[in-house]
């Protein structure tokens, strides 16, 4: 017994010497490892799938199983050529008529800069004017150059894709590659709407493809 509690006091001193001699990095340190690990994550995104309709990217530092994008291709079963449109007329520019649209006095300035700066002709004789309206938010209004005329455009998130010779429009129309991001939760997939000029409105197709 009395052996024991004397070599009690040299273990712990040699305890002691141990912890001292392996001291804990300072906060600084700590800190450049951790923000190094943080960008090492953040700039982590992978292609783990990469097809011709479809894309999956990954951050694989942690595991694959964290998906960033999800984009599928825009494959849909009609296209611009098949809504042509009746007549085409790019000269004619009558005066803006804000009496056929109520809602459009509160743009008048968008509307009146956009009709006599833009060249962006929708469905043969049209005006296509649009504006940003927060983020994600786009919006705008069609105008008939033959008589002034207004209707406003299906609101959209990231715009519109339309073409002169055509009344078809896409509403949030796709990447230069054709494709959308279905993880996006701010952003609506692909819409497609055709101008009805009887009676003056939009009309949203039922969508078959991609």
């Amino acid at each position: 017994m009395n052996r024991l509690l004397k070599t009690t006091p040299i273990l712990m001193v040699a305890l002691f010497m141990s912890c001292t001699n392996n001291k804990t990095p300072d906060n600084e340190s700590v800190n450049e490892k951790t923000d190094s690990i943080k960008t090492e994550e953040i700039e982590g995104w992978t292609s783990i799938l990469d097809r011709d309709n479809l894309k999956i990217e990954a951050n694989s530092n942690i595991k694959d199983t964290m998906i960033q994008s999800v984009k599928v291709k825009f494959e849909p079963y009609i296209w611009f050529e098949d809504f042509p449109a009746n007549t085409f007329d790019t000269i004619t520019k009558a005066p803006l008529d804000f009496s056929t649209n109520h809602d459009a006095k509160y743009y008048i300035t968008a509307i009146k800069n956009g009709y006599k700066e833009g060249n962006s002709v929708f469905g043969g004789h049209y005006e296509l004017i649009m504006w940003g309206c927060g983020y994600p938010c786009a919006h705008g209004v069609i105008v008939d150059r033959r008589t002034g005329r207004m209707v406003h455009l299906p609101m959209s998130q990231t715009g519109y894709e339309f073409r002169d010779y055509s009344l078809m429009l896409i509403v949030n129309p796709t990447d230069e590659e054709g494709f959308y991001d279905l993880m996006d939760e701010y952003v609506d997939t692909p819409r497609i709407y055709v101008f009805d000029e009887v009676k003056k409105e939009f009309k949203m197709l039922e969508t078959k493809g991609r």
